[in-house]
Formats: C-alpha cells, structure tokens, sequence
C-alpha cells in the first residue's frame, strides 16, 4: 500500500536535485528471476576469493611489519 505522504516518482519529474532539497525516492518492487539471482550470488562469490586472498596477505605483511617492530 503506497504511503501518502511520501512523493511518487512523477511529482519528482523536472525537479533538480539539490543538497539542501534531496529528491524523495522509494523503491517498491525488484523483479528478479530466481537463476538470475543466483547467479549473481555465483559471481560474487568467486570474486569474494582474490579479494579475501589479498585481504589476508596484507593482514600477513601488516602483523609480520609490526612484529619487526615491536621485538626489536
């Protein structure tokens, strides 16, 4: 049920956005087919595995930096 205080897209058209007056938007409804969905989770997933191994090997260099640090 739409609320009827907030605007609708189309008393949003022609209007510029502004810092100080931020157009209102709401979004109701996404229609996405199931397999679409997961593939994108696929995709993501396997872009989520360089990005952990480069996560842990600064994690690696980062304590290895700061153990020479400390213990000399």
């Amino acid at each position: 049920m739409p609320d009827p205080t907030r605007p609708i897209a189309s008393q949003n058209l022609g209007k510029v956005p502004t810092e100080d007056n931020p157009l209102a938007c709401r979004i109701v409804d996404i229609e996405l087919p199931f397999f679409s969905m997961v593939a994108l989770l696929v995709k993501l997933a396997i872009a989520a595995i360089p990005a952990i191994l480069i996560l842990a090997l600064l994690a690696v260099f980062a304590s290895g930096l700061f153990s020479a640090l400390v213990h000399h």
